[in-house]
């Protein structure tokens, strides 16, 4: 499947998805604590998902609404248009 175009991004969300990608990296996190930690909406958080999966970032989702970065965390962040 082929990239989606990503809009422009501003510096607060290029920062918000670098440190989406660490916190993925880490391990498995609940979409609560990622909403706490990156002080995101929910609506806002699907939207920086969508955006990392229009660079070609694979995201998981697990059970118990856990998310985790499927790949490496360097091959990730090497995807970011910055």
């Amino acid at each position: 499947m082929g990239r989606k175009k990503v809009d422009a991004l501003t510096a607060p969300r290029a920062a918000r998805l670098y440190r989406l990608i660490t916190l993925l990296g880490a391990g498995p996190q609940t979409r609560a604590a990622l909403l706490r930690r990156l002080k995101l909406d929910v609506r806002g958080f699907y939207r920086d998902l969508e955006a990392l999966r229009g660079l070609g970032i694979a995201v998981a989702a697990g059970d118990d609404t856990k998310y985790a970065l499927a790949g490496a965390v360097d091959d990730a962040l090497a995807k970011l248009p910055f």
